[in-house]
């Protein structure tokens, strides 16, 4: 190559570094990209162990309503199947919709009473103040198991107050739970007060603390977990919560959160119902309009099977 063609080369390559584009900048950690919803039947790749749900895109689901419309509810389920890595949802937009999560926060509270020594083991006392309640079930001393069986609201507000403001406003932004709102009041915050969660939170919440991701002691994770064992099958545990609350014009909504542990697999539900039809009561309704999605997608066994 002659000298002048040489030349002609090196500065054509200069010229092409010069005016390259860059790369553009990777998204800010803190921003969570806002999720979609894809039609039933496309294939996303399988996201990491440390990825969060919330920034997955939503496939949309709406045939799984019709347990819903067999139970005369109304609401949604939404799903995530950690063998295939899909996050689903019979409604994707109620499943971004914040609610409070009323009773389902006795899973993390739980949590944090452990971690903090307010609480020790799933015997540790729980005694009744001699104040009465309307729910006759919790008029009565209490240990941590029974009172996460009989969801007893007085025994938790006695050891949120115990917990305090500071401690638990630094536990929920450790456990990134919900928007971390602790407003309204120590002992209510989670009922009435400003927490809100989303149904795709929860998810997230019960994967993480499975997956043993949250900032807790395995001792912790062990207790939680047994505490809130409803179904113990042959091949499976059901693991879940209830809660219920009053929303945007005394609207009764109610929640059911877990997971499904399998020998292979996990998956995580959150449903919420927000009406029924008259004469058909929400809160028995939560668990068995899961059971039936639960059952019709093969993750619990069929009615009326052996366990």
């Amino acid at each position: 190559m002659s000298p002048t063609k040489l030349a002609q080369a090196v500065f054509a390559l200069v010229l092409s570094a010069c005016t390259a584009r860059p790369e553009p900048s990777a998204p800010n950690a803190s921003q969570r990209p806002k999720t979609s919803a894809r039609e039933p039947g496309e294939v996303s790749a399988k996201p990491s162990a440390d990825a969060r749900l919330m920034e997955l895109p939503i496939t949309a689901h709406p045939e799984l309503a019709r347990a819903f419309e067999d139970e005369q509810v109304k609401g949604g389920i939404a799903l995530f199947d950690s063998s295939t890595g899909e996050l689903s949802a019979s409604d994707p937009v109620l499943a971004k919709r914040p609610f409070s999560p009323a009773s389902t926060f006795k899973v993390p509270h739980t949590a944090i009473a452990l971690e903090l020594g307010v609480l020790d083991n799933p015997d540790s006392p729980m005694p009744w103040d001699g104040k009465y309640s309307q729910n006759p079930e919790w008029n009565r001393d209490h240990t941590l198991r029974s009172a996460m069986q009989v969801s007893c609201v007085p025994c938790f507000q006695r050891v949120a107050r115990s917990i305090g403001p500071e401690r638990m406003g630094d536990w929920l932004r450790r456990l990134d739970y919900g928007n971390h709102d602790i407003s309204g009041g120590i002992d209510v915050f989670w009922l009435s007060g400003g927490l809100r969660i989303t149904a795709i939170e929860e998810l997230d919440f019960f994967r993480r603390l499975d997956t043993k991701k949250l900032p807790i002691s395995e001792r912790t994770l062990d207790i939680v977990k047994d505490v809130i064992a409803l179904d113990v099958g042959e091949s499976y545990v059901l693991y879940g919560k209830t809660g219920s609350g009053s929303a945007t014009g005394d609207a009764l909504f109610g929640w059911f959160v877990g997971f499904v542990a399998l020998e292979k697999k996990s998956v995580y539900f959150a449903t919420l119902v927000t009406a029924a039809a008259p004469g058909i009561d929400i809160f028995p309704a939560r668990r068995r309009v899961t059971e039936r999605v639960l059952r019709s997608l093969d993750v619990l066994p069929a009615e009326g099977t052996p366990r």
